[in-house]
């Protein structure tokens, strides 16, 4: 069963078409205004308002069936789309896991690069220090 698609086309409310196109598709919403409570009256009140949309008492069935495989292929299409946004975002988020742990591994390489610095520059003063004393320890 697609997303939106009923088993029974006549509780769809109202189906639009201009020139060739779909501008405007509403499917299995109740109608506007007071509804029945038996659901005989809620579809006989659907079939009513989807007619008074359309301007015909008797619809063209082929244009119908048209209509409902377009409304099919448009589920389909919002499906799919909807499962790349969710695809994507799961990327986006990995994305930034990644980041976050190249930027921890950069900071501490960092600081680590910053020790070495700061023991080399010391190492010069410890080396003529260590130098000087065996040598003078030595005369």
């Amino acid at each position: 069963m697609v997303r939106g698609s009923t088993s029974n086309p006549s509780t769809a409310t109202t189906i639009k078409s201009g020139r060739n196109h779909l501008s405007n598709l509403q499917v299995c919403q109740p109608p506007a205004g007071p509804t029945s409570s038996s659901s005989d009256g809620f579809e006989e009140e659907a079939h009513d308002t989807a007619m008074e949309t359309e301007g015909k008492a008797n619809p063209d069935p082929n244009k119908v069936t048209h209509l409902w495989e377009l409304m099919k292929k448009l589920c389909h299409e919002v499906d799919h789309y909807q499962y790349m946004a969710e695809y994507h975002e799961g990327e986006a988020t990995h994305a930034k896991h990644i980041l976050a742990s190249i930027q921890h591994k950069v900071a501490k390489i960092s600081r680590m690069v910053r020790i070495r610095d700061c023991c080399i520059d010391l190492w010069p003063q410890r080396s003529y220090l260590l130098f000087s004393f065996f040598f003078f320890s030595f005369e």
